[in-house]
């Protein structure tokens, strides 16, 4: 089985995420199968790497931007939801993809707690440019993970007798 060893890891995030407690370290056996990694949540890209490399970190692309009281950068959004709503749909527009009424609103409501998320990232300094490329950047992401599922799907059906 992997065993976890406790360090600190040098990230390029490390001043924003300079409250946190130190990264995991789980070591892999050699024996693991992408399969298997994948059950552990990882992604595809990472359970090739962490084949290679022998160990893995959990969460290292989460970042953990500081939850302090008030609006912060929200503030600068006159109309939050109106915002994300126009944004999402600008990026659907673009990438010529179409979702149902009840997925647009669930990523709808993803995109404002991201955004609220973010409102107080210490690396920024132009809030509303930075949300539109972010929400930009999601959908893309979800997007691309919507139709890989479908992709699977699809050929697990097209498998079956």
């Amino acid at each position: 089985m992997a065993t976890t060893v406790s360090h600190r890891l040098p990230t390029a995030q490390a001043p924003a995420s300079a409250d946190r407690t130190g990264a995991d370290i789980i070591s892999l056996t050699g024996t693991e199968t992408l399969q298997q990694l994948r059950q552990r949540g990882l992604p595809q890209s990472t359970a090739h790497a962490a084949r290679k490399r022998g160990y893995y970190c959990p969460q290292y692309n989460r970042r953990c931007y500081p939850q302090h009281e008030g609006l912060g950068g929200f503030a600068e959004l006159y109309d939050p939801q109106g915002f994300v709503i126009n944004q999402l749909a600008q990026a659907l527009r673009k990438a010529g993809a179409h979702l149902d009424p009840e997925t647009f609103r669930d990523w709808t409501q993803e995109l404002l707690l991201e955004c609220w998320k973010r409102r107080h990232a210490p690396h920024v300094t132009r809030f509303v440019p930075y949300y539109q490329v972010m929400i930009r950047g999601l959908v893309r992401q979800w997007l691309t993970r919507q139709a890989r599922q479908e992709a699977l799907e699809g050929a697990h059906a097209a498998a079956q007798p």
